[in-house]
């Protein structure tokens, strides 16, 4: 090591970034060798860099968060908010079930399975086309941030955070709908068939008891970004398909199967529903309850 300089191979799996830090501590010179302040900076821009991939979304939690690895639901959607420029606030306003801005999600059995909306999207009640996030798209970026049902405590992690960016697309949209993170969280929890995180082994015992045609679209537990499609088929045995993630370069298309890319999961489902029995979406969404419109009673007078 100090006759010959050598030095231990780097993996070629680790993070370029790592690597380098690696590299530059191993110099030949003393001096030219970051010091342990230097060191620590970069560990911290390293791991935000592996727990966050996308870049403005990174600098974004980086500005807003310095360091910080977990912050408070409320803290986080408060920063959201004035980075969107929104003036409302979910987290007292909106109780479980109940929402401002509700939809109705309908599937046409009669058209083998398709989702009722333009690109198969469910349709709002209210016809709320502005661009402009919703309390209720904000719901729906908390249940996939913290879960389904929560409160103001709950803990927005780095991680989950650079997660859910990736699945969602990119932190500021590059598909030319310039859709805030919370109107795209909302359309995803929205389909019927959209149940979130689950294992291989929570979407077969969900799907078992089914009947053949029946459907769930998940997060992938295996690779950051990508979704999977398990569906019981006509011999009632679980299958499982890849969604992966691409960018759109421009063109609004980040959704792949094989060789074929599509611009919203719906339409993704929509084009494969014959040829993989995409007929039924399985029960038990745990986003269905955002999207249930509040009681109301009218009382004689």
């Amino acid at each position: 090591i100090t006759r010959e300089n050598l030095r231990p191979p780097i993996p070629p799996h680790l993070s370029p970034d790592l690597a380098a830090l690696l590299q530059a501590c191993w110099d030949v010179d003393p001096a030219s060798r970051p010091s342990a302040a230097d060191i620590v900076a970069r560990l911290d821009a390293t791991i935000h860099a592996i727990a966050i991939p996308d870049v403005s979304a990174r600098t974004w939690w980086s500005r807003t968060f310095a360091s910080l690895d977990a912050v408070s639901w409320k803290r986080f959607e408060t920063a959201y908010c004035a980075h969107r420029g929104l003036s409302f606030s979910v987290a007292s306003r909106l109780p479980s079930g109940e929402t401002e801005n509700t939809a109705v999600l309908t599937f046409d059995d009669a058209d083998g399975g398709g989702v009722d909306d333009n690109n198969g999207r469910a349709k709002d009640v209210n016809n709320d086309d502005e661009v402009q996030e919703s309390e209720l798209d904000l719901a729906c970026l908390r249940a996939l941030l913290v879960g389904a049902t929560g409160t103001d405590s709950d803990t927005v992690t780095m991680e989950r955070f650079g997660s859910v960016v990736a699945w969602l697309g990119t932190w500021d949209s590059d598909d030319g709908t310039h859709l805030g993170i919370g109107r795209r969280a909302r359309e995803l929890c929205q389909q019927p068939w959209f149940h979130g995180d689950l294992t291989v082994a929570d979407a077969c015992d969900r799907l078992v008891p089914q009947g053949p045609g029946t459907f769930l679209l998940r997060f992938s537990s295996s690779e950051p970004g990508s979704f999977t499609i398990s569906r019981v088929d006509g011999a009632g045995t679980v299958r499982h398909h890849r969604i992966t993630p691409r960018s759109s370069n421009g063109t609004g298309k980040r959704f792949a199967v094989a060789d074929t890319a599509y611009t919203t999961l719906a339409e993704l489902v929509n084009d494969l529903r014959a040829n993989l029995q995409l007929f039924v979406p399985c029960p038990g969404s745990p986003y269905a309850h955002l999207f249930v419109p509040a009681a109301s009673f009218d009382y004689e007078s």
